[in-house]
């Protein structure tokens, strides 16, 4: 580490900015005036050429400082937000070597845009205008992530399917939660709760595991039938047992994706099960609860591994790809438990359809996770 350290200092010794770029930084942290304009995001302050530089020099200033550390758990409105937001988020996605790495950090500061919003409304200070920023940037870098996932599709349909898990995942959850903490507040912070709320949701609907299936339809299935493939796939998520005798049940590709959806969802599994094992906050039904969510997903983890020993391969990748989402979304749910250590969420765990609540009665949101 220390070596990374000194040839990070070497370069940054080379590193010479212009006036104008200079500014920029400057505007970008502080929010002084800037001459530099800005084409693509308000996130990318500076040109692509400088970017990766840039990069180097901020590990070299922030590398064994408080400043970075702190800056990661402001809120808007402090001082070190501006830090979050504009240099290091933007230098985290400079150094994410390809699309899909580059996805799995939009789909990182998507999800902390929607955690900042939790602990506004959870303090009672969420407003209107901060509501609405936040909800735009977490649609912002979603939607971005969405498409880099899509880039990668065709040569790496698995990890397009996990960035879309991700990104369902966290934002059904963080729906959930949000609507959860605002209706603890009450008032215009729950007004403003729900509203981010519903578009984290809306999100969430447009990058379920039904949409992450079908891109592995058009990845593996062969051109000319890739798009009735892709219909049959939708079709099949919602009929058991459906979509067996498909191509894509005796295609090689399949085999291949499902291979890696089983270990991708099978580690998920056990990070849910940590995690779990480690929540002490739980009440005892909701403890049972989870245990029954875990079970669930076990049994499909082993129905995915009987598919594949069976040479169903689109059976498998449904399967494993409907565990993934379930982990993933049981996950979300104790971080978000651990976080705010109180029972406010016990009553997400039960959305199983056994709960008497399952949805808001205003619309906002929904608390059925189908854990």
């Amino acid at each position: 580490m220390n070596n990374l350290y000194k040839k990070l200092n070497t370069e940054a010794g080379h590193l010479k900015l212009t006036q104008g770029e200079k500014s920029a930084m400057h505007a970008a942290i502080f929010g002084a005036p800037s001459s530099v304009v800005v084409t693509r995001s308000s996130f990318v302050f500076l040109s692509q050429r400088w970017m990766t530089a840039l990069a180097a020099l901020v590990v070299v200033v922030f590398a064994g400082g408080s400043t970075a550390y702190a800056a990661q758990g402001a809120l808007p409105g402090q001082p070190l937000y501006a830090v979050k937001t504009q240099v290091l988020e933007p230098v985290k996605l400079a150094l994410a070597a390809g699309p899909a790495a580059k996805a799995a950090v939009h789909v990182e500061i998507a999800q902390a845009r929607v955690a900042e919003a939790e602990n506004l409304a959870q303090q009672g200070t969420l407003t209107a205008t901060t509501s609405t920023e936040l909800a735009d940037n977490f649609e912002s870098h979603a939607q971005s992530a969405l498409a880099l996932a899509d880039e990668v599709s065709g040569d790496d349909p698995a990890a397009a399917v996990q960035i879309k898990a991700q990104l369902s995942a966290n934002a059904t959850v963080g729906s959930a939660v949000l609507a959860a903490l605002g209706r603890g507040r009450g008032g215009g912070n729950k007004e403003h709760a729900d509203a981010i709320a519903m578009r984290v949701l809306a999100r969430a609907s447009n990058s379920g595991e039904g949409s992450a299936r079908a891109s592995v339809a058009f990845a593996t299935a062969p051109k000319a039938a890739a798009r009735a493939m892709a219909v049959s796939t939708f079709a099949a998520t919602s009929t058991e047992g459906a979509g067996q005798d498909s191509e894509a049940s005796v295609n090689p590709e399949y085999q291949n994706v499902a291979a890696q959806l089983q270990v991708k969802a099978q580690t998920a599994l056990n990070a849910a099960r940590a995690l779990a094992a480690a929540t002490s906050t739980l009440d005892a039904s909701t403890t049972v609860s989870v245990e029954t969510s875990l079970a669930g997903i076990s049994a499909l983890m082993q129905a995915g591994s009987q598919a594949l020993s069976d040479s169903l391969f689109d059976t498998a990748v449904k399967d494993f790809t409907e565990a993934l989402g379930r982990s993933l979304r049981l996950e979300a749910l104790l971080k978000a438990q651990q976080t705010f250590d109180s029972h406010t969420f016990d009553s997400l765990f039960k959305s199983d359809g056994s709960s008497g609540d399952s949805g808001h009665s205003d619309g906002s949101g929904s608390d059925d996770l189908h854990l």
